[in-house]
């Protein structure tokens, strides 16, 4: 029953623009997004990481996390999060549960539309919708890919998208990660709307890359990727190297992923296979072209 009444609430918000009239036009598949959030743990670090590895349509990942990076009770964000999403920390003002509320609003004001995952009931939630009406801002809550292609779609302007949602622990069928616990960085694995995540926010962005027109010409750098990653013997890596770009874009993308992983990077072997990467992508940054072309390999 409770299901079934929140999906009914949800069809409410699925697909409505609140305060702002739907501007209609063709989608843009070459548009790319700033995805923010508030880091807790569950739905807000599961975008995070669900954007991060579609560089070429997400090409920045941040947000703003509650003063002191609090998270769960008696946790904290870790400094290898902090660093790889360049998190900002909100205002300090009060107790963690003023700070956290802050942070929610920050992030709603910062964004352009926001998609929250979660139980309409909890607190949360609601403080998130509320804000969101309140501010006359987009929103979406519990939408199908399909929902947030069509706002994304009939809304030209919408750059940065705030997600947020159901903490770890709230998360339905989520566990927490013991090792994540025991470093009092209280990570979980995936619950319902994690997984909702993944499924529709994870789907929009790969669908969004597929229809994508190849209108620009490959490069191909395979061969240099695996001279890299095949130092060591750690071959494998090769499979999850980005080797082909179509786009500035993308390769831009990929140097600023690449530029995070090294920053927090403590192994000294891993260390210098980001490093010989990054000095491979710049070899084929361009900042006069906006088409990366086969001439550039040689």
């Amino acid at each position: 029953r409770i299901d079934a009444a929140q999906k009914r609430a949800d069809k409410k918000f699925v697909g409505r623009a609140v305060g702002i009239g739907l501007v209609k036009g063709k989608p843009d598949v070459d548009r790319t997004f700033t995805q923010i959030g508030g880091f807790q743990t569950g739905v807000d670090q599961k975008a995070a990481s669900v954007s991060s590895q579609h560089p070429n349509v997400v090409t920045t990942v941040t947000g703003t996390a509650p003063h002191g990076g609090v998270t769960e009770k008696g946790m904290k964000l870790s400094g290898d999060l902090i660093d790889k999403y360049n998190i900002k920390m909100g205002k300090n003002v009060g107790d963690d549960v003023s700070n956290i509320r802050w942070r929610t609003r920050k992030n709603v004001t910062d964004a352009d539309l926001t998609i929250v995952f979660g139980n309409r009931e909890s607190s949360g939630t609601k403080l998130t919708i509320n804000e969101a009406n309140k501010q006359g801002k987009l929103l979406l809550v519990n939408p199908k890919k399909d929902d947030i292609a069509k706002m994304i779609n009939e809304n030209p302007n919408v750059k940065t998208i705030n997600i947020a949602g159901s903490r770890g622990s709230k998360d339905p069928g989520a566990k927490p990660i013991k090792d994540s616990v025991d470093m009092n960085t209280g990570e979980y694995g995936d619950g319902k709307f994690a997984k909702a995540v993944e499924k529709e926010w994870g789907g929009y962005l790969k669908s969004l890359s597929d229809e994508r027109p190849d209108k620009f010409k490959e490069v191909d750098i395979t061969e240099k990727y695996d001279a890299i990653w095949a130092m060591g013997g750690e071959d494998d890596f090769v499979d999850s190297a980005q080797t082909v770009f179509k786009t500035k874009a993308e390769l831009d993308a990929r140097v600023k992923q690449v530029s995070r992983e090294l920053k927090v990077e403590k192994n000294a072997e891993m260390k210098a296979k980001w490093t010989a990467e990054l000095k491979l992508l710049n070899e084929h940054v361009s900042k006069e072209r906006h088409v990366v072309s086969q001439a550039m390999v040689k």
